[in-house]
């Protein structure tokens, strides 16, 4: 039995007809899509308010989610998070942690994805904010 090898670049996961010899089968193939980018939150919040973004289903074909956010009031102590979830609505695990300064460079936080749904959540401290500015990016 001879075996092909080729490669298939696609912007979707798609069944695929694979031909080798004078057999014919689906394959299922896993390819990535081009980065996603999310506008989460321009909304301000209050003193200890919390921001739980969308959870981001990543269909198993993004390796890494990253959030940033920009906050001109210190969050809570590791208070900007990657959260992970099997489910997407229970059972979110924090995966990465950091803190947002007030008023300085944007602060990143970056994770690879383990589970199959995303988010992104952020505690404010104990100052209400007046400028918030998160996003996040599936890659």
């Amino acid at each position: 039995m001879s075996s092909n090898n080729f490669s298939i670049k696609s912007d979707e996961y798609q069944m695929i007809p694979v031909f080798e010899d004078n057999l014919i089968s689906n394959a299922r193939l896993n390819v990535p899509l081009k980065t996603q980018y999310y506008a989460d939150s321009t909304s301000n919040l209050g003193n200890g308010g919390v921001f739980s973004g969308t959870a981001r289903d990543t269909l198993g074909r993004y390796t890494k989610f990253r959030a940033i956010a920009f906050n001109d009031q210190a969050s809570a102590a590791s208070g900007f998070v990657i959260q992970q979830s099997a489910d997407g609505s229970t059972n979110w695990r924090t995966t990465k942690t950091a803190s947002v300064s007030a008023s300085t460079v944007a602060t990143l936080v970056e994770a690879d994805i383990i589970l199959r749904y995303v988010r992104v959540q952020l505690t404010n401290g104990a100052t209400p904010t007046t400028s918030l500015d998160i996003k996040s990016s599936l890659a």
